[in-house]
């Protein structure tokens, strides 16, 4: 009987010292992955994930239909020795915004992330992330690291994309999104967000608006209506790119005229890239209408919505855009 009794004892101490640390309680942290045809990139995503000091974790693996079983090989390698992993295949290829949806709707935890499935992770991203929630207080809905690009070749350059955030402490709800708005950027998706952030009254945000693009803004919109949304001044997520990329996420920053290596491939692209501009105004309009804000607020963020957007496809059409400020 004392055997047993130390054994218990031993479980729960155990249990403590994971999910307790100095008497705060680590809540449930839900990861969604989503993944297509990437087997090599989902390892090392899964690699960072499942190594994350953070332990409690639920991690949410969404297959999109890929072709062979080389993806299903890389979970399961995970699976059989990590009882957080559950994977699910769907039939058919849905696109990438009903994958995105599919894993946030299977979700449980009290916090939510999106993993890129060619992405990798400072170890203590999620840690640092829960403990500047824990910080911050309830206001808060979003915590993000910064961000470094890299590629095959190495490390690029690092720059800043989230300054506009790292004191970021808007109580106006208005001030809030037109802040997102001149501020936002596409990397701020793989926020860690309170989970309830991305419902409205047990709906996902994806199933309250028919998207039919993965444009970042509608969702940061969504969600700077629940609250205030934190950057952290340190890099904690490792972006894999190409050289065009990742001249012009540094060229949606820093302005100024747009490198050969983006400008060429747009210049080209024009026809395209005009629809692209047009569906996610669709998107963010569509988003705006159905906001719980005044109809004052409504007009003036829709407005600024639409003048963002056409002036950021004329930058490229131009090849120049100002510097943020």
């Amino acid at each position: 009987m004392t055997a047993i009794s130390d054994s218990v004892c031993r479980v729960v101490q155990r249990f403590q010292e994971i999910f307790s640390v100095r008497g705060v309680k680590h809540p449930l942290v839900s990861v969604g992955l989503p993944t297509y045809n990437r087997p090599d990139g989902l390892h090392r995503t899964l690699m960072c994930i499942t190594g994350q000091s953070y332990e409690n974790l639920e991690i949410i693996v969404s297959d999109n239909c890929s072709s062979g079983d080389e993806t299903y090989n890389v979970v399961n390698e995970f699976m059989k020795r990590d009882p957080r992993i559950a994977y699910f295949r769907q039939e058919q290829n849905k696109g990438p915004v009903a994958n995105f949806k599919f894993v946030l709707e299977q979700s449980t935890g009290e916090y939510f992330m999106w993993a890129a499935d060619d992405d990798e992770w400072d170890e203590h991203f999620i840690q640092y992330c829960t403990e500047e929630f824990s910080r911050l207080g309830e206001d808060f809905v979003a915590v993000m690291m910064e961000a470094q690009y890299f590629s095959h070749s190495g490390l690029y350059d690092f720059f800043p994309e989230g300054e506009a955030f790292y004191g970021s402490n808007l109580d106006d709800i208005s001030d809030r999104l037109c802040h997102m708005l001149k501020n936002n950027y596409g990397n701020l998706y793989y926020s860690l967000f309170r989970r309830s952030a991305l419902f409205e009254q047990n709906t996902s945000f994806f199933s309250a608006f028919e998207l039919v693009s993965l444009n970042e803004i509608p969702l940061l919109l969504f969600v700077s209506t629940k609250g205030k949304l934190m950057v952290l001044p340190r890099v904690g997520l490792y972006k894999r790119t190409t050289d065009s990329t990742y001249a012009q996420a540094k060229w949606e920053i820093q302005g100024g005229k747009l490198p050969n290596p983006c400008g060429f491939r747009y210049f080209l692209g024009l026809p395209a890239n005009f629809q692209y501009h047009k569906l996610a105004l669709r998107d963010i309009q569509s988003v705006i209408t159905l906001l719980k804000i005044d109809k004052p607020t409504k007009r003036a963020v829709s407005n600024m919505a639409r003048r963002i957007i056409w002036a950021h496809f004329l930058g490229i059409v131009m090849s120049y855009k100002r510097p943020r400020i």
